[in-house]
């Protein structure tokens, strides 16, 4: 019985052999070696990919423009140059050579670009802009904005100064302009201006359809004195092309040292260099299995025999750092109403264990055509996050100390050791809760054709918690106070209403002007309530009963403030001839920060730009596609003070027990608005069909 189970088996097998074998062998011949050439104006394309789509399979053309692949039939072949329209080739039967011919993507010079309150084409551009396409760098993995953009402009800089999850970065367009404010660039999403950029945690990569960098001040000094770090522009997406899509995106990243921790692993060798280390100092030995301020440190005899741990602290401390991104998105447009529904999660689990930053978004856009000359807009972003914070283990603590001591207990070298990184994660508590939400409402009405009125409000609210407990085991001050637990909330309003009024007209088919003009109101509120208690019974409750604090210790503090922006805002742009062009631009900013005498700051701007390669002599130059001269020169300024600096005030102080006011700053009348000065001079490029373009640009800045 058992020898004919057997023989049945073995007979399974080979025909599972032999069917697989089969198989490999059919996929094997279904492909097929094809040879082609890529060209361009009859002209080869050296280095152009070639890659079948759905993979990451492909190769590159050799200095003839030609390329060898094997692929199956009915396999397509995505052919790719930049500058040039990617194409898309089919494998078919009996076909081995394929000649492909790919066009230069000349309609990248007349791409629309978001500039401040409007936009452009890009040939028509006359201050510093650079502008990024998401769909060009998609396939990026980056868990923020300013990880994007990276290495996508010249004169942006973005500095990660931490590693720790959801943290932000410093970002300066051209350097620092302030001596003493903010040098953060201006974020402006969807027309509304949200802040300084660095934490853009609210806005999801996947959300961003493009983003434009304003760097000169002739770009930037529409915005005023929010605009004199440079301007980032970002709009999320709409949906579009009169149908319903949805899709599902998920991205894992995985993040690991590139080398192991510099920490002791061998705790013998460690004891014998710290002896050595003390004896040249003439100071005693440490290790001699006697105790040093209530610490035993054993003898190089006891670690030898291996009476002693050799604990590896940075394998209990560390992990895999290990983030996940999943958006998920339903578009739906038809031709009078459009609505886009985004929603993602993240989490970005740190390389300390129980180190972690999760959020989700929301984003809803929509608009919908309430005439044919009158259209609604909505944007809006809700976000919810969440840090926990446990980035401060002792991942080099002393390896001889073991995990637990042998009651099962967690060892302490002595009474004042609290450098256990196990006993800090279980018993220290720092965790931050916040919302988010940003939300504009739009409405344009085109009067006749060419003058169109925009109206826009906006409203920014944002609110944090941040909860913390240190048991009396964690820190020298947390045992000596008997725990320390802290409460700290936040909560900011920003509202901003804006209307601006734009004309746009070609006379004579040589003369274009467009002129706009606008003003805004910014109200921006913020208060805070910190509290902190010491002195509790036992560390049980943890924070969450601050009233067993001791009443005589606790501390409470709170701070509320607000201001008011008051702005007036133009701008004019001319070209002649399609060839000429120049473009002015004046904003007043009247900010409460500032005192009667200065209440009002002026920023002015102009740029001019000669298309060299529109002139007749220039016609012949087949190898110059684009060759445009841009001079520009403006004022920008910022108000970056604090709120009260031109106020009289008064802080709470202590007469022999009790309570009073005492003067605490006095108030300047005369404060003055710090003004920034720049003058920029550039060339645009794009030689041999678009293969070779950019800029070559100087700037000077002064403040």
């Amino acid at each position: 019985m058992n020898t004919a189970n057997l023989r049945l088996r073995d007979r399974w097998l080979l025909a599972l052999f032999a069917s697989l074998f089969l198989t490999v062998g059919a996929s094997a011949q279904n492909e097929v070696e094809i040879q082609g050439r890529v060209t361009a104006d009859g002209q080869p394309l050296v280095g152009a990919s070639v890659i079948i789509k759905g993979t990451t399979t492909g190769t590159s053309t050799d200095i003839a423009g030609n390329f060898t692949v094997r692929a199956k039939n009915g396999a397509v072949l995505s052919v790719g140059f930049v500058g040039y329209k990617t194409r898309e080739v089919a494998v078919t039967a009996g076909v081995t050579f394929l000649d492909i011919v790919l066009e230069a993507e000349e309609a990248l010079i007349d791409d629309v670009v978001v500039i401040g309150y409007g936009s452009m084409k890009k040939s028509d551009l006359t201050g510093s802009v650079v502008s990024v396409k998401m769909d060009a760098i998609k396939d990026i993995s980056a868990p923020s904005i300013e990880g994007l953009l990276q290495g996508r402009a010249a004169g942006l800089q973005i500095m990660n100064t931490s590693q720790d999850p959801g943290a932000g970065a410093v970002v300066r367009i051209r350097g620092n302009s302030s001596l003493n404010g903010s040098n953060t660039p201006l974020i402006v999403v969807d027309g509304f201006p949200i802040g300084d950029a660095g934490n853009l945690s609210q806005i999801n990569p996947s959300d961003i359809e493009s983003i434009e960098i304003l760097k000169d001040a002739s770009s930037s000094a529409i915005y005023g004195s929010r605009g004199a770090n440079g301007v980032i522009l970002i709009q999320t997406r709409t949906a579009k092309g009169g149908s319903t899509q949805v899709s599902v995106n998920h991205r894992t990243t995985i993040g690991q040292f590139t080398d192991k921790l510099n920490v002791w692993r061998n705790p013998l060798q460690m004891a014998q260099i710290a002896n050595e280390e003390l004896t040249n100092a003439g100071l005693p030995a440490l290790y001699t299995g006697q105790y040093n301020n209530g610490t035993y440190y054993p003898s190089l005899i006891e670690i030898q025999q291996g009476k002693w741990s050799n604990t590896d602290w940075a394998d209990l401390c560390m992990r895999t750092a290990v983030v996940n991104n999943t958006t998920a998105t339903l578009s739906h447009s038809t031709d009078k109403a459009a609505i886009n529904l985004s929603l993602n999660y993240f989490d970005d689990e740190g390389v300390y264990k129980k180190d972690n930053f999760r959020k989700g978004n929301v984003t809803l856009n929509g608009s919908y055509k309430l005439a044919k000359n009158f259209t609604l807009q909505t944007s809006n972003i809700l976000s919810i996050h969440k840090r926990h914070v446990n980035n401060t283990l002792e991942y080099g603590r002393n390896p001889l100390w073991p995990v637990y001591d042998e009651d099962g207990n967690y060892f302490v070298a002595s009474e004042t050791d609290f450098g256990h990184p196990l006993i800090i994660s279980d018993n220290v508590k720092n965790e931050t809760q916040g919302r988010d939400l940003i939300s504009s409402l739009a409405a344009e009405w085109e009067i006749v054709e060419g003058l169109k009125i925009r109206t826009q409000l906006n409203y920014n609210y944002s609110t944090s918690v941040q909860d913390v407990y240190n048991a009396s085991n964690t820190s020298q001050e947390a045992h000596d106070m008997n725990g320390i637990a802290q409460m700290n909330n936040t909560l900011s309003q920003d509202v901003l209403s804006e209307t601006y009024v734009t004309f746009q007209r070609t006379f004579a088919d040589r003369h274009n002007l467009s002129v706009m003009a606008g003003h805004s109101f910014d109200y921006n509120m913020g208060r805070t309530l910190g509290t902190t208690a010491y002195d509790f019974v036992n560390d049980a409750l943890g924070n969450e009963n601050m009233g067993a604090g001791n009443p005589q210790k606790n501390v409470i503090n709170n701070t509320y403030q607000n201001s008011k922006l008051l702005s007036f805002y133009g701008r004019l742009n001319y070209v002649l001839d399609d060839k000429y062009l120049f473009t002015f631009t004046m904003r007043a900013d009247g900010s409460s920060k500032f005192g009667s005498h200065n209440k009002y700051g002026f920023f002015p701007s102009g740029a001019f730009a000669w298309k060299i390669d529109q002139e007749p002599f220039m016609k012949d130059i087949e190898e110059v596609n684009e060759l445009k001269l841009r001079l520009s020169a403006g004022v920008t300024g910022t108000q970056n003070i604090g709120n009260y600096n031109n106020k009289d005030l008064y802080g709470p102080n202590d007469f022999l027990g009790k309570p009073g006011i005492i003067p605490t700053t006095l108030g300047n009348n005369d404060l003055r608005w710090e003004r920034t000065k720049q003058f920029d001079i550039a060339v645009d490029y794009a030689l041999l069909d678009y293969r070779l373009s950019g800029s070559i640009g100087w700037d000077y800045k002064n403040t």
